[in-house]
């Protein structure tokens, strides 16, 4: 999982991940379904996942 975070939902087709650019794409077809507070909630999941990931690595 940490090689790839995106694979699972690359395998899925629902985004892309460049490394050598740089770049994560989001399917157009879902990207155009969702919505503010879809959007919101994304990044409300992606903050914590990310604040549990550095509390892990404090010895």
């Amino acid at each position: 999982m940490m090689t790839n975070p995106f694979e699972k939902f690359e395998r899925k087709r629902f985004l892309y991940h460049s490394e050598d650019l740089g770049v994560i794409s989001m399917n157009h077809a879902l990207f155009s379904q969702m919505e503010e507070e879809d959007f919101q909630r994304v990044e409300e999941q992606m903050r914590e996942d990310l604040k549990d990931y550095y509390n892990r690595l404090k010895f």
